[in-house]
Order: structure tokens, then sequence, then C-alpha cells
């Protein structure tokens, strides 16, 4: 049989790569066309066995952007799933390895212990002094693999309800935000991050592949459980196999100091930086920056814009204040990054805003932005159930009322709990919280118009409560 890693070579497998890579979810191109192979290495995951793990960096689409591939090589009867094959070369395969048990057990075992593999690193992640205990290494032979199904830009696999492999896959140079962040709050002894237990890296580089931390069967991400309590509160049927608890006032109320505990952290680590008049001008000019982008993916926001434009710009006018400071925040924070579990809240994927650069992505912020993200989140569940229902109906039927509602005292709960952690507004940071807001509304207009237009509504509405005044999301702020 060929070498593994150069089976990779061969134009047939590389036109196969392309095809595959292009239906990929986490794909930001158009197209794959052009696909290039620009490294390739075998991972060491003894025990040895018929099929290599490919560890395959790969330049495609009309940028540079650059993808990770983690790709089993072997003969055909190594393949566990035949679904999972990409490519063939003669009596080669070429399958995806994430559903391969023993590839995927032996590269988690491999970072558990330190493993050694040409080019890469394989760190272990030194023990947290947290209540959640380190699960055992797999044991030869592999766990069974499931995919977490619910990422847009990153692969996950659940390894035998004991981890969770997260691969990077679009790569960024150096390290990965995500893995820098979450060993910062591992270092503070953050109890509200699932505990990280390693990564794999680049030996040159320092860029991030993948990390491994501890799998929670028993966690529930806050939208699943924010989708069925306003479902439940709107009348909506319960989830099979769940009771909806419609009332999710007290967690929403711990989650806003669990929220408040990782700013209070993430600024441990990172540092604080006083807000200046300056400052304040340049968030102004980015906002606008942002509304324009908006404007041209989404002319329905034109309508709004002369009001936009006054409101984003106030925040110019705002003074320094001592109160106020800019740190590291999570960046993308909503109710699908926060997991409920038998002892708390846990907040997870610090990459950041998806679509920002990563120089962005690092840039110092107000942890207002965090809470905006929060609150629209909140306001986007108890909606949910009306999607697809909105057309002909009435501004005040009983249903729009009852989900904004929901909206008003889950927000106002998360609110409150985060302000009794992190201490009182003031007037400045209402108005900042504010433009957050509305910035967030605009930005979720224009995802919604390109990406599932039927959608659009939600934040559109939004938009006119909280220019309007009226706002769930106003009397919040």
């Amino acid at each position: 049989m060929t070498a593994p890693v150069e089976v990779l070579g061969a134009p047939a497998v590389t036109a196969s790569l392309a095809g595959w890579l292009a239906g990929q979810r986490w794909f930001a191109g158009e197209s794959a066309d052009g696909l290039a192979v620009l490294d390739a290495r075998e991972v060491a995951v003894g025990p040895a066995g018929p099929a290599a793990l490919v560890l395959a960096v790969v330049r495609a689409g009309a940028g540079d952007e650059r993808y990770q591939l983690l790709l089993g090589v072997g003969p055909a009867g190594a393949v566990p799933e035949p679904a999972a094959v990409v490519a063939r070369a003669g009596d080669t395969v070429v399958y995806d390895a994430l559903a391969d048990p023993r590839l995927v057990g032996g590269l988690v075992a491999g970072v558990l212990a330190g493993a050694e593999s040409p080019g890469l690193r394989l760190v272990p992640q030194p023990a947290p002094n947290t209540a959640v205990p380190r699960p055992a290494a797999p044991a030869a032979g592999g766990l069974p693999v499931r995919p977490l199904g619910v990422e847009q830009s990153n692969s996950s696999v659940v390894v035998g309800d004991r981890y969770l492999l997260k691969v990077f896959r679009r790569l960024v140079p150096g390290p990965n935000r995500d893995l820098t962040v979450h060993r910062g709050l591992a270092a503070a002894g953050c109890p509200h991050v699932p505990p990280l237990l390693g990564a794999v890296e680049d030996a040159a580089t320092g860029t991030t592949y993948a990390t491994v931390q501890t799998y929670l069967p028993r966690a529930v991400d806050g939208w699943t459980l924010a989708l069925a309590a306003a479902g439940s509160f709107l009348g909506e049927p319960a989830p099979p196999g769940r009771q909806a608890q419609a009332d999710l006032r007290v967690a929403a109320r711990t989650l806003g100091r669990a929220v408040a505990v990782v700013h209070r952290d993430l600024a441990a680590t990172g540092g604080r930086v006083a807000l200046r008049r300056v400052d304040y001008q340049r968030l102004a000019q980015r906002l606008a920056r942002r509304l324009d982008l908006a404007l041209a993916l989404a002319p329905r926001l034109t309508a709004y814009a002369p009001r936009l434009r006054a409101e984003l710009g106030s925040v110019a006018a705002l003074d320094g204040s001592p109160r106020r400071t800019a740190q590291r925040v999570h960046g993308d924070l909503h109710l699908g990054q926060t997991l409920h579990t038998a002892t708390g809240w846990l907040l997870v994927d610090f990459e950041g805003e998806p679509l920002a650069e990563p120089a962005e992505r690092d840039r110092p912020d107000s942890p207002l932005r965090d809470l905006a993200g929060m609150l629209r989140s909140f306001d986007y569940a108890a909606h949910h159930p009306l999607t697809g229902a909105h057309e002909g109906r009435a501004a005040d039927d009983r249903r729009w009322v009852r989900a904004a509602r929901w909206a008003s005292l889950h927000q106002q709960a998360f609110l409150d709990g985060y302000l009794a952690e992190a201490g009182p507004q003031d007037a400045g940071d209402r108005r900042l919280l504010h433009a957050y807001l509305l910035d967030k509304a605009v930005y979720e207009v224009a995802y919604e118009t390109r990406h599932r237009p039927g959608w659009a509504w939600l934040p559109e509405r939004a938009l006119e409560r909280l220019l309007g005044g009226g706002a769930a999301e106003r009397g919040a702020a």
C-alpha cells in the first residue's frame, strides 16, 4: 500500500477531497475548486492498526483560507462506516477519521498521555481544581464516537460519553483563542467552564488543531432549555420525553451570575483597560462601519438607518469612567454557548464572533457586548415558536404579547443576576448596552436576510422595539 501521506497527493484523491470539502457545514467558501494539500503528516495514535490517522492542511476556494482535515487512510476493510469514505486510490481508501473509534480514541489517549508525534505537540492539561472529575484515558481499541452535531465552524465528537474532541477546521496562525482562553480560565480556577484535558498543536507554529475536554452527558445547553420553556409558556407541546418548565427565571438569574464570574476571571488573566472618550469615539466609528456593511447585505434596514446612526453615534459622547473598562470577553455569547449542569452553568466556545478577523476577536471589549448577545438570545428563544406563523398575524396577537412578556422576564432575571455579582449600572452603562443591543440586532437582520430570509422578521421586530423605546430589551437595559 502507498504511504498514507503520499496517497493525498494523487490528483484523483485531491479532486475527491475538494468535492467532499465543499459539502461540509464548516467550509466557508463558495467552491473548493483548486484545493491544494499544503501539509500532511501521519499522527502517532498507537497501537498500530490497519488504517493511519493523517492530519492534512489544505487551501481551497478563492481566498487563502486554510482548513484542517483529519483523515483515515488504509485498506477498504478498515473503514468502520462506509458513508465516511471520501476518496479511493487503488486498494486504498481515504475517509473521515472522526467516524473511526480507534483513531479518535487513540488521538484522545495520546493527548492525555502527552505522546510524541513528529511535528505535533500532544499536550495534556494539568488537572484543574474543580468539582468535575477527570475521566480515565480510553482503552486500546477506542470508545464509541458520535458527532455533537450542533456546530457550524468546527467539528466535535463525543467519545464514549467521557470526552469531547473539538477539531478546529478553519485554521488561524498560532494558538486558537478558544484554547488560550480556556487555559487562562483553568489557571484562574474558574468554575464555569468545562475542564480542559489537553490539546493538539503544531510544534513549530503553535497552531491549534484540536482540544480535548471532559464531556458532561447530563448537561443541557441553554438554548434547548429556553426554547422548551418559551414554547411551554406559549402553549406548545413539550419535546418528546421531556417535561418543559415554562419559568426559567431562577436559572436565568444564576446564569447571569455565572457570566459575571467568567468576566471577572477573564479580567484577572488578561487585565482591564479604562475606556476613554477617544475609545468611545472609535467604538462609534466601528459601529457605524458595521451598520454600513449590514445595510449592503440587508436593504430592509434602510428605513431604520437614520435612527440607528443617531443611536449608535451617541456612544461617542460618553465620557471616561473608572467603572467602564474593556477586557477580554467571550465575544459570541448566546444561550447556545452555555451548558446547564447539576452543579451550575458552564460557558463554552471562546473563539469569538465567527465572521470577525482574529485580531478583532482579541481586541479588548466591554463585557456589555456579551450581555447584549445573551439578552438578544432570550428574545430569539421567546419568538422561535412563532417562526413560520408570523405572516398575517396582528401585532397585538396574544401569542406575540406573551412571547415578548417571556423574553422580558427572563432578560431581566439574567441581568439582575449579572449585576448582583458585577455591581450596578449607571446611565452610561445603560446607553452603551443599548448600543450593543442595536448593533447585535442589526447583525442578526443582515445574517438572517442572507442565510434564512424567513427569519429576518424576528430581529427586525426587535429593532423596532429598541428604537421605539418599548422593547423588552430596552427595559432590561
